[in-house]
């Protein structure tokens, strides 16, 4: 196991993590929501500064990555990203219920969009609607990276079940090609997500129900 390159890794989606929190913060703040504000810069500069000073103090490591090491990483990210992500619901949840947010985040992460709370009953502010659509986009993206990465580079030895052009067993470190792999299924997926959208703009929709019904229609719910 390469430890360094998973912490590594870790550390970089930290990273993308504190992007999703500034976008937030952006959404909280042209809103006027001043709880949530804090919420999202407070958390945003905490994981932006560990991930980051975490990737300056280390060297990119010597040792080859495989396809395990991708399928730590796979497992981290639904874990350690679901606790990063929950912060945000402790102030809509209207508890201090760790795991009720806990599930909330990794509701949306896994793109199923359940939730606890009732949004009739306890109304959905926008920086925190705009949060869960941003988690289950990111959640889209990050499986088909991981169907498309870890599973193929886990059976290319094998019957050539998750074989695949959209990936191949670099001669370096298995984790070379995946920014790749992320890069083209962001471009699909939110390029997707902005063009129904745009259509459902477009039909008459309010904006917040458009880009509900975008996100919901590709990562089958939010």
């Amino acid at each position: 196991m390469n430890h360094l390159a998973i912490v590594r890794v870790i550390s970089a989606i930290a990273l993308g993590f504190a992007g999703l929190f500034a976008v937030s913060f952006l959404v909280a703040l042209a809103s006027g929501e001043a709880d949530q504000q804090m919420v999202f810069a407070g958390t945003g500069a905490t994981i932006g500064g560990f991930g980051g000073t975490v990737l300056l103090l280390t060297d990119k490591p010597k040792k080859r990555a495989h396809a395990r090491d991708g399928l730590a990483v796979a497992i981290l990210f639904w874990l350690i990203g679901g606790v990063i992500s929950s912060v945000p619901f402790f102030d809509y949840l209207g508890a201090p219920d760790f795991l009720g947010a806990f599930y909330e985040s990794v509701s949306n992460l896994t793109t199923t969009g359940h939730s606890l709370v009732d949004p009739v009953l306890n109304p959905m502010s926008t920086s925190i609607f705009v949060w869960r659509a941003l988690l289950h986009l990111i959640g889209a993206i990050a499986a088909v990276t991981i169907a498309a990465t870890v599973f193929s580079g886990l059976n290319l030895g094998g019957p050539g079940v998750h074989r695949n052009r959209f990936f191949s067993e670099p001669e370096g470190s298995f984790f070379d090609p995946v920014p790749r792999v992320v890069r083209v299924s962001a471009i699909l997926i939110l390029s997707s997500t902005i063009l129904l959208s745009a259509l459902l703009l477009a039909i008459g929709l309010a904006p917040r129900d458009a880009l509900a019904g975008a996100v919901s229609a590709i990562t089958t719910g939010l």
